[in-house]
């Protein structure tokens, strides 16, 4: 993207952490807690990484650690999860790219709690019968069971209204 990190390597390192880009102060990571870690990134020719999350002080515990071929297409990479097994209010993300001299760019860097969250089936087979110019008859079939109710809703003039509200399974 337009303001994405171009980290420009001059000299290549004997291993990929004498070359790091990291960030520090990120928000507490709670135990117990799962994570998810992406990023996009492409590099000027095919280039090893490793990336990691960790505490950012000794003992340098390791929450994540992937190792990835970054390609010269903008690619995202991940969500990569892991669950954290203690609190953390000093982790860091690192990218370690220290084995070769290749550029590369990174963009839209995401740390975030995984949110577990399934959506409801829609429902199908919706039918309108017109029962007379002020009434229409809705039948559908439901496909959920994690549902809380319905929302029946009309437009007029622009915005949507609702007319009604139904419980679940209905």
């Amino acid at each position: 993207g337009e303001k994405s990190t171009k980290i420009t390597i001059e000299t290549a390192g004997a291993s990929d952490s004498e070359i790091q880009y990291y960030q520090s102060g990120l928000p507490t990571l709670e135990a117990g807690i799962t994570y998810q870690f992406s990023f996009m990134a492409k590099a000027s020719a095919a280039k090893e990484i490793r990336i990691a999350v960790l505490r950012g002080e000794s003992p340098w515990n390791n929450f994540l650690v992937e190792n990835l071929s970054i390609t010269t297409e903008a690619t995202t990479y991940g969500p990569y999860e892991f669950t954290m097994t203690e609190e953390s209010t000093i982790s860091q993300f690192h990218f370690f790219l220290g084995k070769d001299n290749n550029d590369i760019w990174v963009d839209a860097v995401v740390l975030r709690e995984k949110c577990d969250v399934t959506l409801p089936n829609a429902p199908s087979d919706l039918e309108a019968t017109s029962m007379s110019s002020s009434q229409i008859d809705l039948v559908w079939t439901d496909n959920a069971d994690n549902e809380v109710g319905y929302k029946i809703e009309r437009k007029t003039d622009g915005d949507f209204e609702v007319i009604a509200t139904l419980g679940e399974n209905t």
